[in-house]
């Protein structure tokens, strides 16, 4: 809540300086008791102050809890009353969208990173005296952590990130979708009973109301469909749902086993919620990094990012050339260390959001729930499925192209009992663990990514039959081998940012995925498997763009001088329990958004690469956690090998 007593204790230059500068945003806690009563003019303001604070208290305001430093422009608690007209807004409200690239941001903070810049700040900022880990900690627990934006208020590198940051704060959680209010209409008979037999599609509509009764006018909310079976809960499937932009989604599910089948339908992630969740990427805000730098005269703890907005420090350390992909920390002050000191890194303590208002705050606390049919809509329609019927018979996967691998109609595969996985896309049941040793014989298998990639290498383990001396210790690289069949299977973390618990880990030693899938031979049977996801969706979603297209180009080089190499990317899944105190800096809410840029990125290799898709999975398991459950990347190796292995052996696509 706004403390209204400040606003009576301000000097007379205060006053003067805000009414005859409203864009410049000042410091309440700096204003001091003011009792002269000699200025005419002072009594004639000290009036229109007034009229100004009654007129705060009748209205919502937009509150920014936190601090950001860019380009000398200091903004601490602000409160800017969006109902008026000309209310001031941040960098102008006027000021017409541009669109800027990646490369002109990286520009822009370049000098930054110069030798020349003047790594010097006022000894009285606490930034100045933070050089350990639990400074940083203490700042950040505080909310004392001055962000640097990374795009200006009206800058945007993405169609749907002018399209969401358009759409105005969310002032009035009434506004939002009410469960309870909205319906869902699906095809029925007289009895409110859906009737289908196996592999038919019952079609329906959502339409969304807020808590007033009235119909949502607009989309961009992310609703989820699904299905599961009413007597084990163990046959399970995930919906298609289509927003049509005025608020109505067009959903549809498929009949895939006899029995009564309930449908569920959730709002994950209403627009307000996704709009808060890119600012914050914008602003600066997200998860940090401590990184550490020493030598053996003294050392110093900085703040590090994957995007070179980083707090803390005038000058940054450019760590790119040897992460191989854009890294930064803040410089150390120490002049006895340099940025060739950086030695480890450790995770910092959640941030709380900024630039949001109370509205916001509530609905950013009130999304980390672990059970997804918490924001499920009430559907008193059963279909019940007839024993009639059958699902197409698939070809085998070693016959399916990848593309088919890229089809986003919904559902590509079904639970069953036992967490059995399978797909609609094709057919991978003949694949047997003695098929696959044979099949995989000479080959060397590279798996790179985080843990969810280290849970991809654990059943190749089983199939390659390796062994290793490691401990399997995430993010240690890892080598495990099958000398009697020459199988090498080989994990390595991604590059930074990693966040790798509350310990220190040294400075990883690895290079980049791209110079490790440019060093592999143009013969010789090679699979790779990568995945980029929650550790780089902390930072703005151009970034993992970029890791996308340099990896992707290194494995057109790769396909096109080895015909035996396989690549398969393992894309996103649903994960969004972790992170209370800020939800929006990790987890699954943009993931839909990262969909976009992936289709993109791979559109010219889909018939290349093979997709493995965990998206629709872990919807249908209603998946909250960061790691699914096993079931999930042991049907992921099985679905890749299906498609290089036939019934005989080894089979070569080209």
């Amino acid at each position: 809540m706004v403390n209204y007593k400040h606003w009576n204790q301000m000097t007379f230059n205060s006053i003067r300086q805000f009414f005859c500068k409203p864009n410049r945003i000042f410091n309440t806690e700096s204003y001091v008791i003011v009792r002269t009563k000699r200025v005419y003019i002072f009594i004639f303001l000290v009036a229109l102050l007034f009229v100004f604070i009654s007129t705060m208290q009748r209205h919502r305001f937009l509150i920014f809890y936190t601090e950001q430093t860019l380009q000398n422009i200091d903004i601490n608690i602000s409160v800017f009353n969006l109902n008026e007209p000309g209310s001031t807004r941040l960098n102008g409200a006027s000021q017409a969208w541009v669109r800027t690239t990646l490369y002109e941001i990286l520009d822009k903070f370049h000098p930054r990173t110069l030798d020349t810049c003047p790594n010097q700040c006022n000894k009285t900022d606490s930034f100045c005296k933070a050089v350990t880990f639990d400074d940083w900690t203490n700042l950040i627990n505080q909310s004392k952590i001055s962000f640097v934006p990374l795009l200006g208020d009206k800058q945007y590198i993405y169609d749907f990130e002018r399209e969401f940051l358009s759409y105005p704060p969310l002032q009035d959680k009434r506004e939002l979708p009410d469960m309870t209010l909205s319906k869902v209409f699906l095809q029925v008979d007289k009895d409110n009973v859906s009737r289908c037999i196996i592999n038919d599609v019952i079609n329906g509509r959502v339409d969304l109301v807020d808590g007033y009764g009235n119909p949502r006018k607009t989309g961009g909310d992310e609703v989820r469909v699904w299905i599961v079976d009413t007597e084990t809960k163990n046959y399970r499937a995930a919906g298609q749902v289509t927003d049509m932009k005025n608020g109505s989604y067009q959903i549809s599910v498929r009949c895939l086993w006899p029995g009564v089948v309930k449908v569920y339908v959730a709002v994950a992630y209403p627009r307000e919620y996704l709009r808060v969740t890119m600012l914050q990427r914008r602003v600066g805000n997200s998860r940090l990094i401590a990184g550490k730098f020493m030598n053996n005269e003294t050392e110093e703890v900085t703040v590090c990012w994957g995007q070179p907005d980083v707090p803390g420090r005038p000058c940054l350390c450019n760590l790119t050339s040897t992460n191989r992909h854009p890294f930064y920390c803040g410089r150390p002050l120490d002049k006895r260390l340099s940025c060739d000191n950086f030695k480890a890194t450790m995770s910092l303590s959640k941030i709380q959001p900024s630039n949001v208002t109370l509205e916001e705050i509530a609905l950013i606390k009130s999304v980390a729930v672990r059970d997804i049919k918490v924001n499920a809509l009430r559907v008193n329609i059963k279909i019940l499925v007839n024993n009639k019927g059958s699902l197409p018979q698939l070809p085998p996967c070693y016959k399916t192209s990848p593309s088919a691998t890229w089809e986003m109609t919904k559902p590509k595969g079904y639970w069953s009992p036992g967490g059995v996985w399978t797909s609609l896309v094709c057919d991978h049941s003949y694949l047997t663990p003695g098929l696959a040793l044979d099949c995989l014989r000479d080959t060397s298998i590279w798996v790179f990514g985080d843990s969810n990639s280290l849970r991809l290498y654990w059943p190749l383990q089983g199939w390659t039959q390796c062994s290793t001396t490691g401990n399997g210790a995430w993010p240690q690289k890892e080598v495990c081998k099958n000398k009697v069949n020459n199988i090498t299977l080989t994990f390595t973390p991604h590059e930074y940012p990693l966040y790798l618990g509350p310990t220190w880990t040294n400075k990883l030693p690895y290079d980049g995925v791209v110079q490790h899938i440019d060093a592999m031979p143009s013969n010789g049977k090679i699979i790779v498997i990568f995945h980029y996801y929650l550790h780089v969706l902390t930072s703005h979603l151009s970034f993992a763009e970029l890791r996308l297209r340099s990896v992707t180009a290194a494995c057109k080089r790769l396909l096109d001088r080895n015909p035996d190499a396989t690549i398969a990317f393992r894309g996103p899944h649903v994960a969004s329990l972790d992170c209370e105190i800020n939800h929006t800096i990790s987890g699954d809410s943009l993931g839909t958004f990262y969909f976009k840029i992936i289709l993109n990125v791979f559109k010219d290799l889909m018939n290349r690469i093979i997709f493995l898709d965990g998206w629709d999975m872990t919807i249908a398991l209603e998946n909250a956690y960061f790691h699914p459950t096993d079931n999930v990347p042991k049907f992921h190796i099985n679905f890749l090998l299906s498609f290089m292995c036939n019934t005989t052996g080894y089979f070569r696509r080209r």
